[in-house]
């Protein structure tokens, strides 16, 4: 049998296929010549796997994700995207039970991140094209109702006040201590906010807030030439909920006591 010259690089017989996975020697009536045999294995080669799909879009990532070289946990972590931060793919890759987002990075090099849990559909930002392996178009599960800011605001300050009384130690992130923003970051996870881990970092979430324009739920720092060093929650009435410094409790007290220099609103 001879290929057709004009198809020698595209039709690929089945005893082709046969040689190519049994490792069995293809004689010169199954292939006319060396350079048909290595267009068939290429043919063979440039099919798409199935846990993969050639797709494009942007991802929002929700909090911190790592960068990995390759679709697993098991990869080595080449960097990673906060909260907040968008990167543009041209491929998803189902593997190890979660969906993952792809990209060739400046170095030229292939890059992975996780978008979506496959299991629960749980999603880790938001997709501009929600297509996944296997062509289904999903918008990541359930989509939960929106909670109202004010009942957001009531959680927190419940959860946050919740916590006064607790010690304050550096770098504790609760539940049983914490330190200024370890207590932000915890409060607010409360209500599916995602907030980097220090005060510095917590500066530059959410929108500028005017001190004369406070609400509850906002939050306040203390700075040193425009650096913050503390953190704290706005509760209303002009009072501040925080951890103050080592050897002190989480409480609540009148702003005035210790005046914080700007805010922000995350919600």
């Amino acid at each position: 049998m001879k290929f057709n010259s004009k198809y020698s690089g595209v039709v690929v017989i089945p005893t082709i296929l046969l040689a190519l996975f049994t490792q069995e020697k293809v004689s010169a009536d199954q292939v006319t010549s060396k350079e048909s045999a290595v267009r068939a294995t290429n043919v063979l080669m440039a099919q798409p796997k199935s846990n993969q799909l050639k797709v494009s879009g942007s991802f929002t990532a929700g909090g911190t994700i790592n960068i990995r070289n390759k679709p697993s946990t098991s990869g080595k972590i080449e960097g990673s995207y906060a909260g907040g931060e968008t990167v543009n793919y041209d491929q998803k890759v189902s593997a190890e039970g979660y969906d993952w987002i792809s990209w060739i990075s400046y170095s030229g090099s292939r890059h992975y991140m996780v978008e979506r849990v496959t299991k629960t559909k749980e999603m880790w930002g938001k997709d501009s094209n929600p297509v996944f392996v296997g062509g289904a178009k999903d918008s990541g599960g359930k989509v939960k109702p929106k909670v109202p800011v004010k009942s957001k605001v009531n959680q927190i300050l419940g959860k946050a006040r919740a916590q006064i009384g607790k010690p304050y130690v550096w770098g504790a992130t609760g539940p049983n201590s914490f330190d200024c923003s370890g207590l932000v970051q915890y409060v607010y996870a409360s209500v599916g906010i995602k907030l980097p881990r220090t005060s510095e970092q917590q500066s530059t979430c959410g929108k500028a807030v005017n001190m004369n324009q406070l609400k509850a739920g906002d939050l306040l720092f203390w700075s040193n030439n425009g650096d913050a060093y503390h953190v704290g929650i706005y509760t209303g009435n002009g009072k501040c909920l925080f951890a103050p410094q080592p050897g002190q409790n989480i409480k609540e007290q009148a702003m005035s006591y210790w005046m914080p220099q700007f805010a922000r609103r995350v919600l």
